[in-house]
C-alpha cells in the first residue's frame, strides 16, 4: 500500500475526504484470512462506495488485488484510462453496439441470455464472459433451469470465451438465512449439472462470507466478490469488530457566535435556543453528502467531544450547539468531524432509516478524496 504524507484539503478550508490506505490494507487481510483459498475479487462500483475508485484501485493493486468489478461500462472505462490494468468485469449485461469497448478496454461482460450474447457477436475478437444465474435477486440473470442449454450455447459460440459463472445472495447478511441456503442449494445443484465445470465461480460476497462460510468452498468457487467489507460498512457484529472504517469526512468551522435564548436558527427555525449559548456553522451541507435528515438530530466531532446539530441541514452549511460557555474553546478553522468513527457511516444510517453504503455512496464529487495514513480522532 502506498505511504502518502498527511493529507490536507487543497486549500486548507474546503470540505474532503481523508480515504485511509492503512485502514484498506487492514481489510484486505481480514477479508484475505476470512476467505482462506479463495482469492478476492473488489468491487469498486458507484465510485469505490463513494471512496474514490482511482486512489481505491491503485491501492488495491498494490495489496495484489488484480481482479476489479464494477456496475457499469463506463465506470470500467475510467478505471481502464486511469491506468489500471487488472482484469475487470462489469455486471449490467451489455447494450447493443457496445462490444467495440469491451474489447478495446480489454473487460469482461456478463451474459444472461440470447439478448447480450448477440450484443457482443460483432467483436472482433473473443471476449470474455461471465454467466449471471438467477437464484433469488431476480434483477438480472438466466434461471438455473435454462443454464445448462445457455452454457453450452455460450461455449459454441465462437465470439465468446466462457470465464466465469455466477449468483448472488438477495439476504447475505441475515445470518442462517434461509433464503441463502435455498440458493445455495439451488446453484450447488447447477454446478453439479453442469460438472466438471466448464469454468471458474464465484458466489460469495461480502455479506456471506461472515454469515454463511459454505459459499466459500474452494471446491465450488475460486473468488469471493468483497464491495462493502473493504472499507469497513459492512454492518455485522464480527465484521464491526475486526473491519475498519476507510472514509473520515471533515470540514472547517467557519464561525462561531452567540446565539440568544429563543432565538431560532437556519432554514424554518425548527430549532431555537433553550438557553443563550454558542453555535458553530460548519462549512458543509446536503450538497456535499450530509443528509438533510440529520437535522436537529445527528452530532459531529470536533476536537474529542461530540457536538449536536441544531437546526435546519443546508446546502453548504450547518450549525451545532457548543452549549452555553463553549467551554472548550472551539474556533473557526477548527475541523469537524462529519463521518468517520464519531459519528460512523452506522450511526448516519440509523439517524436516516438507511445502510451505510448509502452514506459514503452520498458524499458528492464536490468533496476531494485525498490518500491518508494515520488514525481516526478518538472521542473523550
Amino acid at each position: 500500500m502506498p505511504h502518502p504524507e498527511t493529507a490536507t484539503a487543497p486549500d486548507g478550508t474546503t470540505t474532503c475526504a481523508r480515504i485511509h490506505l492503512d485502514n484498506l490494507a487492514h481489510n484486505v487481510d481480514v477479508l484475505r484470512r476470512r476467505a482462506g483459498s479463495v482469492e478476492l475479487m473488489a468491487v469498486v462500483k458507484a465510485n469505490a462506495y463513494g471512496h474514490g475508485a482511482d486512489i481505491v484501485t491503485r491501492a488495491l493493486e498494490e495489496a495484489g488485488v488484480t481482479f476489479l468489478a464494477v456496475a457499469y461500462l463506463p465506470e470500467a472505462i475510467k478505471l481502464r484510462e486511469a491506468g489500471i490494468r487488472g482484469r475487470i468485469l462489469v455486471f449490467a449485461p451489455p447494450l447493443p453496439d457496445t462490444h467495440a469497448l469491451y474489447t478495446t478496454y480489454d473487460l469482461e461482460a456478463v451474459v444472461d441470455g440470447e439478448r447480450a450474447v448477440d450484443a457482443l457477436r460483432p467483436a472482433s475478437r473473443p471476449l470474455p464472459v461471465h454467466i449471471k444465474v438467477d437464484t433469488g435477486m431476480r434483477r438480472y440473470g438466466i434461471r438455473p433451469a435454462d443454464a445448462p442449454d445457455f452454457v453450452t450455447m455460450v461455449e459454441r459460440s465462437p465470439h465468446l470465451d466462457l470465464a466465469g459463472l455466477w449468483t448472488h445472495f438477495a439476504d447475505a447478511e441475515n445470518p442462517d438465512s434461509p433464503v441463502t441456503r435455498a440458493q445455495l442449494t439451488e446453484f450447488r445443484g447447477l454446478m453439479r449439472d453442469l460438472s466438471p465445470l466448464p469454468c471458474p465461480v464465484h458466489a460469495s460476497n461480502s455479506g456471506t462470507i461472515y454469515t454463511c462460510p459454505d459459499t466459500l468452498d474452494p471446491a465450488l468457487v475460486t473468488w469471493a466478490r468483497v464491495g462493502g467489507s473493504l472499507f469497513g460498512l459492512l454492518d455485522l457484529p464480527a465484521a464491526r469488530a475486526e473491519l475498519k472504517h476507510v472514509m473520515e469526512v471533515r470540514s472547517p468551522v467557519r464561525t462561531v457566535r452567540a446565539v440568544r435564548a429563543g432565538e431560532r436558527v437556519s432554514y424554518g427555525g425548527i430549532w431555537s435556543a433553550p438557553q443563550d449559548t454558542v453555535t458553530a456553522t460548519i462549512g458543509a451541507g446536503y450538497a456535499d453528502g450530509l443528509p438533510r435528515l440529520l437535522s436537529s438530530r445527528g452530532h459531529v466531532q470536533i476536537g474529542e467531544r461530540s457536538y449536536p446539530i441544531v437546526g435546519t441541514v443546508c446546502m453548504d452549511s450547518f450549525l451545532v450547539d457548543l452549549g452555553p460557555d463553549n467551554e472548550h474553546g472551539i474556533e473557526a478553522g477548527q475541523d469537524a468531524i462529519l463521518l468517520g468513527e464519531n459519528p460512523s457511516a452506522f450511526d448516519i444510517a440509523t439517524a436516516c432509516h438507511t445502510i451505510s453504503y448509502e452514506v459514503t455512496c452520498r458524499i458528492s464529487q464536490r468533496v476531494p478524496r485525498l490518500p491518508y495514513i494515520g488514525s481516526f480522532p478518538q472521542p473523550n
